[in-house]
């Protein structure tokens, strides 16, 4: 949650780490190391992510014997946040971090720093949860400002098997205390500062330690 609502990361139960590597198409890849740390009603996160490309090179015209060069665009954001719950249940979450932008093209590289500003509110805990977050609040790259986008949206989670006849409470972890089959639908909505307004929505299908997600955006 540190990349999209930094009031999420009081949630941690412990000590987490997380690493994910994704290989795209044409040898483009994205890496992203997180860790945090709770500390009572509040929680501390940190990480980086990489967006790296292939070598791509480059002409100052349609020949082959045209090339000028080759350049190896990279991109990498750096995170550091701060969550706080206002309960000791945490039914009210709010949450800060600060980035650092670096971005490389050809032989000039860019950098800024950014603010991420984000809120949860458990309306029925276990079940029902809204959340919002304002995404780079600050940044200039140049005379120009980084994408500023508000995200506002309402996660749903709902017992569909019923172990031993009753119904269970799915709790922070999902699945509920006896097994069994849990649902999750997420709605979201996006406001980027420039642009056009997005809706989206997905959904989780978890059994136990198994989970299948799908979406629309």
């Amino acid at each position: 949650s540190l990349n999209w609502n930094p009031a999420g990361i009081v949630n941690m139960n412990g000590l987490e780490a997380n690493i994910v590597y994704s290989k795209w198409i044409q040898e483009t890849s994205f890496t992203s190391l997180t860790m945090g740390l709770p500390m009572g009603s509040a929680a501390i996160a940190g990480g980086i992510n990489f967006l790296s490309y292939p070598t791509i090179e480059m002409f100052n015209g349609p020949a082959p014997t045209d090339k000028v060069g080759e350049t190896t665009p990279k991109d990498m954001v750096a995170l550091l946040g701060f969550g706080l719950a206002f309960d000791e249940e945490k039914t009210i979450l709010v949450g800060a971090a600060g980035k650092y932008f670096s971005e490389t093209i050809v032989d000039t590289s860019y950098s800024t720093i950014a603010l991420d500003l984000g809120l949860s509110v458990a309306v029925m805990p276990g079940e029902l949860y809204l959340g919002a977050a304002a995404q780079n609040l600050i940044g200039k790259i140049k005379d120009y400002d980084i994408p500023q986008v508000i995200r506002g949206g309402a996660a749903y989670r709902m017992s569909i098997v019923e172990p031993g006849g009753a119904r269970y409470s799915s709790g922070k972890g999902g699945g509920g205390e006896g097994g069994g089959d849990l649902l999750t639908i997420a709605l979201e909505g996006y406001l980027p500062k420039s642009g056009k307004t997005e809706v989206h929505v997905g959904a989780e299908y978890q059994y136990n330690i198994i989970a299948g997600r799908a979406g629309y955006k």
